[in-house]
């Protein structure tokens, strides 16, 4: 799960303003973040195990297609508004899949009882 990936790109986030950053360097840093985000949601869609449940791999694909957003934001060096929003999103659709995720295990388990 990315959440400590996003939880990273938040902090990074708020520790400086995205429009007019005063270095690359800083916007670099953020982007890499967010393409991370994106990598390990893609790996997680393209999991064998959420491939049997299509809304487990749709929240994966959600979780990624917000990442990819929020990534291009940064690049462009939109309004720490907008990138504020787009992190919020990236944090719900992770909570999201990380319930699908939850409820799908608990569903798998043998019941013992």
């Amino acid at each position: 799960m990315p959440a400590c990936l996003i939880k990273t790109l938040e902090v990074q986030a708020l520790s400086v303003g995205i429009a007019g950053l005063d270095t690359q360097k800083e916007r670099e840093r953020l982007y890499d973040t967010a393409i991370s985000i994106l990598k390990e949601a893609i790996k997680l869609g393209e999991n064998e195990e959420l491939a049997k449940n299509a809304r487990a791999r749709m929240e994966a694909m959600r979780l990624a297609n917000a990442a990819s957003r929020t990534a291009e934001a940064i690049l462009r060096g939109y309004d720490r508004r907008d990138v504020e929003a787009l992190l919020e999103e990236l944090r719900k659709t992770n909570e999201s899949l990380k319930t699908q995720l939850r409820t799908d295990a608990e569903a798998a388990a043998p019941d013992t009882g």
